[in-house]
């Protein structure tokens, strides 16, 4: 991945060659488990733990919807988001 100042654009990437095989660039890559893309931006990242928000949302009132909303608050508040 090659990071550049904000609004450049580089045509001409350099190659770099490890035990003889060139290193593919790609403009994200999931490290310790957020996504880090190649032009700084967050959203990606802040999509996926979004998503992973809803989803665990829905769970609850699906699974314990007839529940008191204070034990679905407890309920969510309790579990941790992946």
């Amino acid at each position: 991945m090659l990071f550049l100042p904000r609004g450049k654009r580089r045509t001409c990437k350099p190659v770099f060659v490890v035990n003889g095989h060139s290193i593919e660039y790609v403009d994200e890559y999931v490290h310790l488990g957020h996504v880090i893309s190649s032009d700084l931006d967050d959203a990606r990242d802040i999509d996926r733990y979004r998503l992973a928000l809803i989803r665990q949302i829905n769970t609850v009132l699906c699974l314990f919807g007839k529940l008191d909303p204070v034990v679905k608050i407890q309920l969510l508040t309790s579990t941790a988001i992946e």
